[in-house]
């Protein structure tokens, strides 16, 4: 358990990270609520409480929560100790639904609050939905879904003129709601098998004109941005180039989700586009630049973005 003074803040909960065993933060203001931190920084939200039905103290609960906000937490706390004080049973509702043959579409409505934060999160339950309602799939219990269920799915969507990467996407969508479902330990995995993925259908007809920067042509713009103003330009693209950063997650960082001791770059759930938190490794380059960055602004406030 880890021990902290004072009141449990979001920066606590977002400077929290893994290192060689799994633990758990304890709130300070609802006092049954714990963040837990396990291997891979993946994280959840537990809460303890007594088993209404046996008595027993110090029973764990895995709450909906697909964030790591505090605020959110506390209000998913709420709403289960309520429910729990007015006679009903959260965790117990939980097995009978585990130990039920769940359907496609069962399971795609415990998805949604895991989409609720994302950017595109409304346009991936429409297809999902969508999904569910061809041949009335989502109405099948989803370790009975075959491969040939879907391979024919995939058949149907290249007739209505879809692109291969659309397709691709929708399939990728629906092994990522079981991913989640099982990951955030909802069911068990032998409730909610897929049968082995299909095949990704090579996107020829995918956006031609993306391409990449060839090494000379990094080099150019590295050169050029040197002598750009305004002076975090060349900062800017020197991190943009050696982390992959999109540029609302690297305008938005702050000096606090830089790490120079770990050499890591904290990227907060708040403004990622998955809306997850996400931890990254700073190479010689970008480390160098935001340490010289930083020499420049000695003074820069704390709460300030990074560039």
């Amino acid at each position: 358990m880890a021990k902290k003074s004072g009141n449990l803040t979001q920066t606590d909960i977002n400077k929290a990270v893994y290192t060689d065993r799994e633990y758990y933060i304890r709130d300070t203001e609802v006092r049954q609520l714990f963040y837990r931190v396990k291997k891979g920084n993946k994280f959840s939200w537990v809460v303890r409480y007594t088993d209404p039905e046996t008595g027993k103290g110090r029973r764990k609960f895995t709450l909906d929560v697909p964030t790591n906000r505090l605020e959110d937490a506390r209000k998913a706390a709420g709403k289960f100790f309520s429910e729990l004080i007015a006679g009903g049973n959260p965790a117990q509702k939980k097995k009978i639904l585990s130990a039920k043959a769940l359907t496609l579409e069962e399971a795609v409505n415990l998805y949604k609050p895991y989409t609720s934060r994302l950017k595109s999160g409304e346009g991936v339950m429409q297809d999902l939905y969508k999904i569910c309602k061809w041949e009335n799939i989502g109405k099948k219990p989803i370790n009975k879904i075959t491969r040939q269920d879907l391979n024919r799915f995939i058949e149907a969507e290249n007739q209505t003129g879809n692109t291969r990467r659309t397709i691709n996407k929708k399939i990728t969508l629906l092994y990522g709601v079981t991913t989640t479902l099982y990951r955030e330990e909802i069911l068990k995995r032998e409730d909610i098998k897929l049968p082995l993925k299909p095949r990704k259908l090579p996107e020829t007809d995918s956006n031609k004109d993306r391409r990449y920067l060839e090494p000379d042509e990094r080099k150019r713009l590295i050169e050029t941005a040197k002598g750009m103003s305004p002076a975090w330009l060349y900062t800017a693209v020197v991190v943009s180039l050696n982390t992959g950063m999109r540029p609302g997650s690297l305008f938005n960082l702050t000096w606090n989700d830089i790490d120079f001791k770990t050499s890591t770059i904290q990227l907060q759930a708040g403004y990622m586009k998955t809306k997850n938190h996400w931890i990254i490794p700073m190479n010689k380059t970008t480390f160098k630049a935001l340490k010289e960055w930083k020499k420049k602004f000695p003074r820069i406030r704390k709460e300030y973005s990074a560039t």
